[in-house]
């Protein structure tokens, strides 16, 4: 049995070099509990709408064998101190 590390994995992360939060743009995936769902392309406004909503997300990483590493637990406390000056 796989559990669930959240509603959604972010896979991919924004580099933001002119700190707006209209760049910043991610790589979400549904956690289907055994399997990561195929990704897609989100928006900040998006994941904060959806954390308002009470859907958690998981920073994840694809490592060397092809397996997924579960990450830091993001949220709106942690969006800023990850992304820069989001709020």
């Amino acid at each position: 049995m796989h559990v669930k590390w959240a509603d959604f994995l972010v896979s991919k992360t924004p580099v933001n070099s002119n700190n707006s939060d209209t760049d910043l743009s991610f790589v979400i995936h549904k956690d289907n509990g055994a399997s990561v769902g195929e990704g897609r392309m989100a928006s900040l406004a998006e994941i904060k709408f959806l954390m308002a909503l009470g859907k958690t997300f998981v920073l994840i990483h694809k490592q060397p064998d092809g397996h997924w590493r579960k990450d830091k637990r993001l949220s709106k406390d942690n969006l800023s101190k990850l992304f820069g000056s989001v709020s």
